[in-house]
Formats: C-alpha cells, structure tokens, sequence
C-alpha cells in the first residue's frame, strides 16, 4: 500500500520541510514500510536518513545511544514508531536545538476511509 499522499502532507503541509534542511526518519520494524515511504518522499525534497530502532518496551523509552545522538543534527525528525519517543531526553534535546519534530506512536498501515 502506498502512503505517498500521506507522506507529502506530513512533509509538506504539517513540517513545511524545505531544500536546505535535513530529515531523520526514525522507524522500527512494526513501522518499517511506513517509515520508509516518507522516507522516500522526504529525499525528493531535502537531504534525509533512515534509521530503524528496536520496538521500544514501553512509551517514553530512550532510543539506542548512537540514535539519540544522531538526532541532534537534524532539522527535522519524523518518528513513526510502535511506541512513543516524544518525551524522551533524545527529542527534548533535539527540539531545544530548534527541531520540528513529529511523533507517530502507534501508527498503523489502516487505510483512511474518507467520504
């Protein structure tokens, strides 16, 4: 299934990502697909990375230190993951240093319905 259209709107619309700016995709395994499809929208419009991270226990667990690291030199990151990364120390930081950030906790490849 395809989360293109999906993928420019939260690129463009939610994060007005521009050229000059750089994307970290965070995913894990439950979220791959996901998390590659912006991916693969986000590198058409600026320089961009992915990365996949274990399934985290529970919500609010640190990502693996070379990630929580690796996240500071993004002007964005896009967090579509099985459990949420919003308040760990790693998005804090990211966020005093200026980023947009996006978490998608609990995202799933449910198609919308739409009317």
């Amino acid at each position: 299934m395809s989360y293109e259209k999906a993928a420019k709107v939260i690129l463009g619309q939610c994060l007005n990502v521009k050229k000059n700016e750089k994307v970290l995709v965070i995913a894990d395994k439950n979220t791959k697909d996901i998390g590659e499809e912006i991916f693969n929208e986000a590198k058409k419009i600026a320089k961009s990375d992915f990365v996949l991270i274990p399934v985290g226990k529970h919500n609010g667990e640190e990502p693996p230190e070379n990630i929580a690291g690796k996240i500071l030199d993004f002007d964005v990151v896009i967090a579509p993951t099985t459990k949420s990364l919003t308040h760990t120390k790693a998005i804090k930081a990211a966020k005093e240093k200026g980023a947009r950030i996006a978490t998608l906790p609990g995202i799933t490849e449910r198609p919308l319905i739409t009317q």
